[in-house]
């Protein structure tokens, strides 16, 4: 069952910084949106327990509705996904931090966003945008040029939408550094790979795709790459994370995990964003009836992972209120 509030990230290791929502390095922040008080809250590396964030984006001005997804770039620049109608993307300054406003949003019906989800960037600052509209005529993923300072409401420059694509409530994307696109399909509980979209509407299948009972798909929600290609799945509907070898060209492909993080120990419930750093430690934010938290989790090794969480952020003093997709970033 999907998890939502409405009405309640090849690539080798050359490639080491992923344009996208869910990748980063050792050392680096970590970024986590809060659909329970709409909100993004920043923590410093290393640190673990009931502390504070290092800052907190939260209040009217913000103009944060329903978070779902965030991506940071290069620079600390962070964009938020708010799933709502029309959607609504905002971008924080670097270090910004309280009731600030954002240096520059996108929303309105030009966009064409409905109740967007994840979101990511290219190696050319493109946002890229997942709508996760039950209805699947208007199941897409926007792509839009850097954004503007102020307020926008632009048109994309491409759109990947159609019955050829297999898009079917998409959530979790990230973009490698060659710009192809990988996303996650909650209610077909598939992974798809994209080419860079032309302009226009790109009702093309994907180069590549897994899915079928053999992935242990279950619900999937956020999605990540690692430096080697590696992909990294957290799944809400059995409380796990799979990984998978990097995508063979062609059809669909029921693809075992050659990893999975799951069982009682890793203290796993109702995982939502994934994120992988160059180390290959794992990052999952957890949004179930418990404990809001983020867990991290030494490399998995091949076959079923159940291990204790190396790190654990929990607690009143976190700030965390239903922690959705997760990203590391400067």
């Amino acid at each position: 069952m999907r998890f939502t509030v409405r009405a309640l990230l090849t690539i080798a290791p050359a490639l080491a910084m992923l344009a996208g929502a869910s990748r980063g390095h050792a050392g680096d922040t970590l970024y986590v949106v809060n659909t329970g008080n709409y909100s993004v809250t920043i923590y410093n590396p290393g640190k673990k327990g009931d502390i504070k964030p290092k800052r907190q984006i939260l209040g009217a001005k913000t103009e944060l509705s329903n978070p779902q997804g965030v991506a940071v770039d290069k620079h600390g620049i962070v964009f938020v996904a708010g799933e709502v109608w029309p959607g609504i993307v905002t971008k924080y300054s670097p270090n910004k931090k309280g009731d600030a406003n954002p240096s520059a949003e996108i929303t309105g019906t030009t966009t064409a966003m409905e109740y967007p989800f994840g979101i990511a960037l290219d190696s050319s600052d493109n946002v890229y945008v997942t709508n996760s509209d039950p209805d699947p005529a208007a199941d897409t993923v926007e792509k839009f040029a850097p954004l503007a300072s102020g307020n926008n409401d632009p048109a994309p420059t491409a759109t990947i939408r159609g019955t050829d694509t297999g898009l079917s409530v998409p959530e979790g994307i990230v973009v490698d550094s060659s710009d192809n696109i990988f996303v996650v399909n909650n209610t077909s509980e598939t992974v798809e790979e994209f080419s860079p979209p032309a302009a226009g509407i790109n009702d093309a299948a994907p180069i590549a795709s897994i899915g079928g009972g053999a992935t242990d798909l279950n619900s999937p929600v956020g999605i990540a790459l690692d430096s080697e290609g590696y992909i990294y799945v957290a799944n809400s509907g059995n409380d796990s994370v799979t990984k998978y070898a990097p995508l063979a060209a062609g059809p669909l492909a029921d693809t075992p995990p050659i990893a999975t993080i799951a069982g009682s120990n890793t203290e796993l419930d109702k995982p939502q964003g994934v994120a992988v750093d160059s180390r290959g430690y794992v990052y999952v934010s957890n949004s179930g009836s418990g404990l809001s938290s983020v867990c991290e989790f030494a490399p998995p090794v091949p076959g079923e992972n159940d291990t204790a969480p190396i790190v654990k952020i929990y607690g009143i003093k976190t700030l965390l209120n239903v922690p959705m997709l997760i990203t590391l970033g400067k």
